[in-house]
């Protein structure tokens, strides 16, 4: 699989063997096209749940995200994005600004860890690193790629300076055995942890099949697609969508 477009257009991104399922060109350049004219791709933080080959979270830092956090669980995944954003900090179009983050974990529990370790005011430009060194002291089997991990780590400190704020745009591209009930309760504490706010664009693919996702409170389904057996919902904050309207 390559990054369909922008200045990383034609990076390999690497595909686990087994327990993803990449999201198709012909959708991606969909939702990205979406995401472009509602000017939401522009020196942002982008925030990955799900990521599996992480090529959602690549294609948006090739499109002008400057910071891309990516949650997976499965170590195989986990370790081969390690790998894959250690390739890209290599590419002559990476700049000093930008960070890529891998978080071994569940998707579910994110929310809560992000505001456990970053509610409230004053979170310093370690902040994505931290989480990403909490992450990692629940996943001690391979010492090898924590070191190694640590090591990007350092590396990017400097391309953190920033305070912690919400995401811009998450994606939530879960297997389709995720359940409906999980996937709603992750959206509620995405808005309710703070890891989004009035501003944030939620992209959620899932099966055709299934219901749609029940919005937040405060929040609403803007958009609806299908493409083959995947659908893809844009989620806003009603009050973002009401200013929208009115310019």
């Amino acid at each position: 699989m390559r990054i369909i477009s922008g200045r990383f257009k034609g990076f390999e991104v690497r595909v686990p063997a087994k327990g993803t399922r990449p999201t198709t060109d012909r959708t991606k350049e969909a939702v990205f096209s979406h995401l472009e004219s509602m000017g939401m791709l522009d020196n942002t933080r982008i925030l990955d749940l799900y990521a599996g080959s992480g090529a959602l979270g690549i294609e948006a830092l090739s499109r002008g995200a400057h910071s891309l956090v990516a949650v997976e669980m499965a170590s195989q995944a986990a370790n081969i994005l390690r790998t894959t954003f250690a390739q890209l900090r290599k590419h002559a179009s990476w700049q000093p600004h930008d960070s890529a983050q891998v978080v071994k974990g569940k998707a579910e529990q994110f929310p809560q860890m992000y505001a456990a370790n970053f509610g409230g005011d004053g979170a310093d430009e370690k902040a994505d690193s931290h989480l990403v060194e909490h992450a990692d002291k629940a996943d001690k089997a391979n010492k090898a790629n924590k070191q190694a991990h640590e090591a990007s780590n350092q590396t990017n400190k400097s391309a953190e300076a920033q305070n912690n704020q919400p995401f811009d745009v998450v994606f939530i591209d879960p297997p389709y055995a995720v359940s409906d009930e999980v996937c709603n309760a992750l959206l509620a504490d995405l808005v309710q942890c703070g890891v989004v706010d009035s501003y944030s664009v939620i992209i959620v693919e899932r099966s055709a099949r299934s219901p749609k996702p029940q919005e937040p409170q405060g929040w609403e389904i803007t958009r609806a697609k299908d493409y083959g057996e995947t659908a893809v919902y844009t989620l806003e904050a009603v009050e973002n969508e009401a200013a929208t309207n009115v310019e």
